[in-house]
């Protein structure tokens, strides 16, 4: 294990200080997709049995014809989803999903482990 490797676990506390630990523990990500995709990725993760979470707004809008009360992403090409670090693959497999978003580096195009992703804690 490289000194960098060390520094993580010890940034993530005792109770994660093992990679076992992070790959047993559910955590919410966010995952970035395609423009104007979140709602069918967010479909398809429900039907791969996937905690999932897409925030939305109702917006009226207006056309020379007709109003319309529309549902828009509150946070545009991105949505959440609560998973253990084995499913990520399954999440990665869905059509439109770009990667799974962390706060150190981009860990999709470098092929790393559980340790190097960060969990994005939800209140």
């Amino acid at each position: 294990m490289t000194s960098n490797q060390n520094h993580a676990y010890s940034m993530m506390g005792p109770e994660l200080s093992k990679p076992s630990c992070l790959e047993q523990q559910a955590h919410w990500y966010a995952v970035y997709t395609c423009s104007r995709h979140e709602k069918r990725v967010a479909e398809q993760l429900d039907e791969r049995r996937i905690e999932n979470f897409l925030p939305v707004y109702e917006a009226v809008r207006r056309w020379s014809d007709r109003v319309k009360r529309l549902e828009f992403p509150l946070f545009p090409s991105y949505l959440f989803v609560r998973i253990g670090s084995r499913e990520r693959l399954r999440v990665l497999q869905v059509p439109s999903v770009v990667s799974i978003v962390n706060c150190r580096f981009n860990c999709h195009s470098r092929g790393l482990t559980a340790a190097h992703y960060m969990p994005i804690f939800i209140p």
